[in-house]
């Protein structure tokens, strides 16, 4: 719903202030003579508290301060309202510095092609340094406001990158060790070049300008040898390989997913992580050891692990590990859907054992994702039903045939809060399931909206 009186608020102060800011009459003498107890009233100023709290309606969903001004958004033109209204807007405008170069179908830039888009950059760039030179003197610094980073650079091998690259880091070298919060990099993992094109600016980041970065998102992209369009001068490079070498300490959000083409990463202290608290990894090839001695360091309250096409970290001693560090864990996947491709296939399996251990150990765990990694039995969903209090989401792939629902009788835990479940065995899905158990959970589950097993399915209910 629209805040009804934040916006007549806004409209009545701007009706009142377009004749504040309007350029005074000319007075002539005989007016003033004739007049002399007129005085041309103005109105007040709201406080910055008012002003702060209008931009902050006004901030809708952008990708960044320069698609902000290119759309000449509602937030940018406050901005050019009064020095009062830039001060309230300008943190919220400059929070996110955005820069998309390249093509890809993903991505969509407002106003114009990739090529105009392309050449902002430079211009940018020599326009902050300027104002940090004046910034002592006016108190006004874009820069200093930019809190998110995000690098969105989809390959092309006609592009010249060069000049992107090099402003890129030219603004970078304007923020302080401790400024950035949150960065979003989506890169391409091809280039035609010796040096890859954005290494530099990678560079610049890590480990200088992260010292205290709370969430990194990184996303190797681009084609794989099979797409026809891959050229045989192209190479590959993952960007995630060094800065994986290069996680601040500070970080509490790590995203990495890596290009199927990243290659094997050998160290010991990867995942010494104190305060981190989401961990979501895919295509990582070493071995579980760094893992297991990392994930003893997180903070307290982890709650989110993900691991995804890494057969090396889909062992049960990673599981016990979490049950018994981290009691608020509230989602756990683990998946490998590649079978017929180039990698290895998981070296162990996730046993019923490790999965009860980890429902008794974490009471709070509302999303579990198992897909082509357990060979679970009827034991755990057994347990599952009866324990799992808190589940929201329960998501199980498996090529053995055994999980088929039969025993479970009490599902006293799945009772009050069970969204979603969803579990296929056997070959592609189809092994048969209990029908006591496919029954009972056709009744009495309330927030139920999705039910699959095995062949039978009862859709999505509103």
């Amino acid at each position: 719903m629209v805040d009804c009186f934040g916006y007549q608020l806004l409209i009545l102060w701007l009706e009142q202030s377009s004749r504040q800011f309007s350029p005074p009459p000319t007075l002539s003498c005989e007016t003033v003579m004739s007049h002399p107890s007129e005085t041309v009233m103005s109105t007040p100023p709201l406080p910055c508290e008012t002003l702060t709290t209008i931009c902050e309606f006004l901030l809708g969903p952008t990708s960044g301060a320069i698609d902000e001004h290119l759309s000449r958004g509602d937030l940018f033109n406050c901005s050019l309202v009064s020095r009062g209204w830039r001060a309230a807007a300008l943190p919220l405008l400059w929070e996110t510095l955005a820069v998309y170069c390249g093509e890809s179908e993903d991505v969509d830039i407002d106003s114009g092609s990739s090529e105009s888009n392309d050449d902002i950059w430079p211009m940018l760039a020599d326009s902050l340094v300027v104002e940090c030179a004046s910034a002592a003197r006016d108190s006004i610094s874009r820069v200093s406001h930019i809190r998110n980073f995000t690098l969105n650079i989809f390959y092309n091998p006609e592009d010249n990158m060069t000049h992107i690259s090099t402003s890129t880091i030219c603004f970078l070298k304007l923020l302080h060790p401790f400024q950035l919060r949150r960065i979003d990099l989506t890169l391409s993992t091809h280039h035609t070049n010796d040096t890859p094109p954005f290494d530099g600016v990678l560079k610049t980041i890590f480990p200088a300008l992260s010292q205290d970065l709370e969430y990194l998102s990184i996303k190797d992209c681009g084609k794989t040898r099979w797409d026809n369009s891959f050229r045989g001068d192209e190479m590959i490079y993952s960007y995630s390989d060094f800065l994986l070498q290069n996680l601040p300490k500070s970080l509490q959000s790590l995203h990495c997913q890596r290009s199927i083409f990243a290659s094997a990463i050998n160290s010991e202290k990867i995942f010494a992580l104190p305060k981190l608290r989401s961990f979501y990894v895919s295509n990582l090839y070493m071995t579980a050891d760094p893992l297991d001695e990392g994930l003893r360091t997180w903070h307290p309250n982890f709650d989110n692990f993900h691991i995804s096409q890494s057969p090396r970290f889909l062992q049960n001693s990673v599981v016990r590990a979490l049950a018994d560090f981290y009691p608020n864990l509230r989602s756990l996947k683990l998946t490998f859907l590649r079978e017929l491709w180039d990698r290895e296939p998981p070296c162990t399996v996730i046993s019923d054992q490790s999965l009860c251990f980890l429902i008794d150990s974490c009471p709070h765990l509302r999303h579990l994702e198992l897909r082509k990694v357990s060979d679970l039995s009827n034991r755990f969903l057994i347990h599952c039903a009866q324990h799992a209090s808190n589940l929201r989401w329960l998501w199980i792939e498996q090529r053995g045939v055994q999980l088929t629902g039969e025993g479970v009788v009490d599902m006293s835990g799945w009772k009050q809060f069970l969204e979603f479940i969803d579990i296929r065995c056997g070959n592609r899905g189809g092994a048969k399931m209990d029908k006591a158990f496919v029954k009972a959970m056709g009744t009495n589950f309330k927030n139920l909206r999705f039910c699959q097993l095995g062949k039978i399915s009862r859709g999505i209910r509103n």
